[in-house]
């Protein structure tokens, strides 16, 4: 694949973060305390086809219950996508939860339990 086309996928990744950030902020009416955020927007080399991870970090059942609230709302981000993106072709938006930050909290809990203090500096390289 040639440098171009990378460099081309990584500005329509952004830019469909970017939208798709500014919707969930202002439109999506999640109705628990959970922050709810889009961790990586990977699309592919066709353009024709994106997968969203949602991120979202909260109580137990918290993830489940934003991730289909935004796949019940798949239509209309999908529209807010049509509306405001300018390329050829507008990605299918598939949404997936992304449980990594909420894996490494649960991970960080139990080397805490485990008398292991950690802090932002031991996963920091020098």
């Amino acid at each position: 694949m040639s440098e171009k086309s990378v460099n081309r996928m990584d500005k329509v990744e952004r830019e469909v973060r970017a939208l798709l950030s500014q919707y969930f902020i202002k439109e999506i009416p999640f109705h628990t305390d959970a922050l709810v955020s889009l961790s990586t927007v990977k699309v592919t080399k066709d353009l024709r086809n994106a997968n969203v991870y949602v991120s979202v970090l909260g109580e137990d059942g918290d993830a489940d219950e934003a991730l289909q609230i935004v796949q019940s709302l798949r239509r209309d981000i999908q529209a807010h996508l049509s509306k405001n993106l300018r390329t050829k072709y507008i990605p299918k938006l598939q949404f997936f939860l992304d449980d990594t930050v909420a894996e490494n909290f649960r991970i960080m809990g139990k080397l805490k339990d485990l008398g292991y203090e950690t802090s932002a500096d031991d996963f920091i390289e020098s």
